[in-house]
């Protein structure tokens, strides 16, 4: 059985302080052709979810007012490793 979409979620929790935080999370699903590999597709969409999940917490971080955290390093705070930031 072959499948029809793939899909590829990431969540990361953020501490906010004073014993609180909050939950960073993106989803993205692709719908899949007769011609294409599913497992080229995942790795493909894996890679955009780190990249905009990356975007997300360096906005989260710029809003709270830690503007020192760039995008490498949130990227290694949080372990994202498919994202290739410079």
């Amino acid at each position: 059985m072959r499948a029809t979409s793939v899909t590829v979620s990431r969540s990361v929790r953020v501490n906010t302080g004073n014993y609180e935080g909050t939950e960073q999370f993106v989803s993205m699903t692709a719908e899949l052709d007769e011609l294409d590999d599913e497992f080229v597709v995942a790795l493909l969409l894996a890679g955009r979810v780190e990249t905009a999940i990356l975007a997300q917490l360096v906005q989260s971080y710029k809003v709270r007012g830690k503007k020192e955290m760039v995008a490498k390093r949130v990227a290694k705070h949080h372990g994202l490793g498919l994202v290739d930031v410079k």
